[in-house]
């Protein structure tokens, strides 16, 4: 029987649309056991009341059950997808402010930057026991991640673990919405290709469906009658390498060393996210208690791939994805075969299979390849609890320009994070 395990359900937007998402495919997916796991009691509480009451609502094709211990429920699940991080939004402003207040010009610090060293360094550990539990109880299973750093955490499950994975992200949407924007053309009606690595995507190709009409050269025309406040930093790469990023200047500042010049150093707004967070929650309370309905936040399919991609596996239908994080393998020639890229995709039932892309731009490939060196090093520190390794990746990130700047940094974060790390760090100090 068919056995999907959520972990981490608690985040409402993560939890509810997969919920939702799930029940689509309601036909398909019939008499499946969906497992929601997450370490807050009262989060795990509220989500499988929604969970039950959108099951019943749906007719009740799912059998529901849920566990504030992961290892009480996932035994025999086929799929594990995993969403969790450690208080993502305190943690996150404290590393801010130990960076910034060093110097290092960062821009958001989460999949790359000073600040994703550290998110790697305390949500791998966490993952590593997650992926211990289903090494013994699911085996045969397959590992859906929505963690970040995306391309760090799948980094760690290629070379860490014996399970097989894909990460999944939504960002490529933001080239989508920006060429649909821009060319007034729907985004269903868009094919885009583009592949990288998380959040630093690269756009092969533009095309209209059923026509095939390449529409590159009027999406350039269009980006560049914008006023200069539009995507600069995007702009400025694509006349510079010959082909536009997809992820949009907020995301695609942090792997570079001059984005703050365009960017800014504003960041992200902690008190907004949290305060989005706490009215989540009164959502979710609120619907137990029957005074807010289902529909205030969950409007349909969400446009996530986990579903998709699940149903895909199960019918052996075969299902397109503009993006996936998968080892390489050659799917991009000028990266190594054995990194973590974000590339197109088919799913099967016999799994997930990047789609060949030609070769990158010469120049974007090296940013990248120096992208992948920073990520498995910072993996390695990770899971090793080398301070030298840490440091290592900490050098050879572009925003840092200090040696002396980066070893203080290293030691604040590690400080600031002790509860959360490996304990390595903290002995012998290697």
């Amino acid at each position: 029987m068919l056995k999907i395990s959520l972990i981490g359900v608690g985040s409402v937007c993560f939890g509810a649309s997969t919920i939702a998402d799930l029940l689509y495919y309601k036909e398909k997916l019939h008499g499946a056991t969906l497992a929601l796991v997450d370490i807050d009691p009262e989060k795990q509480e509220l989500m499988m009341f929604l969970a039950d009451k959108m099951n019943r609502e749906a007719g009740e094709p799912f059998h529901i059950i849920g566990s504030c211990d992961r290892r009480e429920v996932i035994a025999g699940s086929k799929f594990v997808v995993t969403s969790p991080a450690i208080l993502r939004e305190e943690l996150w402003k404290k590393d801010w402010d130990i960076i910034h207040g060093a110097g290092i010009r960062q821009t958001y610090g989460e999949n790359g930057g000073p600040g994703s060293l550290s998110h790697t360094l305390r949500n791998i550990p966490m993952l590593a026991d997650i992926c211990r539990d289903v090494e013994e109880l699911a085996p045969d299973a397959w590992m859906i991640n929505f963690t970040n750093p995306e391309a760090r955490i799948c980094t760690y499950f290629d070379r860490y673990t014996s399970l097989k994975f894909v990460g999944l992200c939504h960002q490529i949407y933001e080239g989508y919405r920006c060429v649909s924007k821009l060319l007034s053309i729907p985004q269903e009606e868009l094919d885009i290709k583009a592949a990288g690595i998380n959040h630093f995507t690269w756009m092969y190709d533009i095309r209209r469906k059923g026509t095939a009409e390449d529409l590159y050269p009027a999406f350039i025309r269009a980006v560049d009658a914008m006023p200069p406040s539009f995507e600069p930093i995007s702009r400025q790469l694509y006349h510079t390498y010959g082909m536009f990023p997809t992820a949009g200047d907020h995301h695609l500042a942090e792997f570079l060393s001059f984005a703050w010049e365009k960017q800014g150093l504003a960041g992200r707004d902690f008190a907004s996210t949290v305060d989005d967070k706490v009215q989540a929650l009164a959502w979710l309370r609120g619907v137990k208690e029957g005074t807010r309905a289902i529909e205030e936040k969950v409007h349909g399919k969400s446009g996530e791939a986990i579903a998709d991609i699940i149903a895909a596996m199960e019918t052996g239908n075969n299902s397109y994805q503009v993006s996936v994080d998968i080892r390489n393998n050659g799917c991009i020639p000028n990266l190594p075969h054995d990194a973590v890229v974000e590339v197109p995709g088919i799913v099967s039932s016999d799994g997930v299979h990047g789609l060949a892309m030609p070769p990158l731009p010469e120049g974007i490939a090296c940013m990248i390849r120096q992208q992948m060196t920073v990520q498995q090093l910072s993996v390695e520190a990770a899971v090793t609890g080398s301070r030298k390794t840490a440091l290592q990746a900490l050098l050879l990130d572009p925003v840092v320009d200090s040696f002396d700047t980066a070893q203080t940094v290293l030691e604040q974060l590690l400080e600031a994070h002790r509860e959360y790390i490996s304990p390595k760090f903290f002995n012998g100090k290697s």
